[in-house]
């Protein structure tokens, strides 16, 4: 098994806790502060560089080797109001 889906296996457990606690206290459209936080709080305990934009967006930042290719990932944390 590869390296890299050794340590993404090995971290679904910490990511499913995390997107649990998310779910446990949604937060609507641009009122997302604990989300954010959370977000921010996990990315700098594994790393990774981050600014806020806004309040409620979290840019987060990992450096590669110089003039190699780059990624983008976007996400959206709002939650929609649901009737169960």
């Amino acid at each position: 098994m590869a390296d890299y889906l050794r340590e993404a296996l090995a971290l679904s457990g910490e990511l499913t806790g995390l997107r649990h606690a998310f779910h446990a206290e949604p937060e609507p459209g641009n009122r997302e502060f604990r989300t954010a936080k959370k977000i921010e709080d996990y990315l700098r305990a594994c790393g990774v560089r981050t600014r806020r934009l806004l309040d409620t967006a979290v840019i987060g930042q990992l450096d590669g080797a110089e003039g190699g290719p780059c990624a983008a990932l976007r996400a959206d944390m709002d939650a929609l109001p649901l009737q169960e």
